[in-house]
């Protein structure tokens, strides 16, 4: 058994680092990072709130829409506060890759690409 932030996995010889974010401060847009997912049934994705500070998300391998796209939230302080809240979506998931949107505000007052980076991508699989 392994553990991830506060993923578990059992057998499959826990989480595997697929991906590290070459810039892991730099500004992050809506993009498609090509991973080799195929002998997985899923991804634990590292997701940088600040220096100090880090955000875990399970993603499994199933089919995103816009209805049900996986996000990485921060609440914005001790409280939920929707001004300071920020979200990252995972739009989309394959054997090939998973593509991420723009980083944004909650309260939908815009875009802001230096929140919540990709950091690394785990594969993982679910096998007893």
């Amino acid at each position: 058994m392994s553990i991830v932030g506060n993923a578990v996995t059992v057998g499959g010889g826990g989480p595997k680092l697929l991906w590290t974010n070459p810039s892991p401060a730099a500004s992050f847009g809506a993009q498609t990072i090509s991973v080799n997912l195929a002998a997985y049934q899923g991804v634990l994705i590292k997701f940088r709130k600040n220096d100090t500070v880090s955000h875990y998300l399970y993603v499994p391998k199933i089919t995103i829409t816009t209805d049900n796209c996986p996000a990485v939230v921060n609440p914005g302080g001790t409280y939920w506060r929707e001004s300071s809240a920020s979200y990252r979506l995972v739009t989309a998931i394959s054997d090939s890759g998973i593509t991420f949107s723009r980083g944004g505000w909650a309260d939908g007052s815009g875009y802001n690409d230096n929140v919540l980076i990709p950091q690394k991508i785990y594969g993982v699989k679910w096998t007893l």
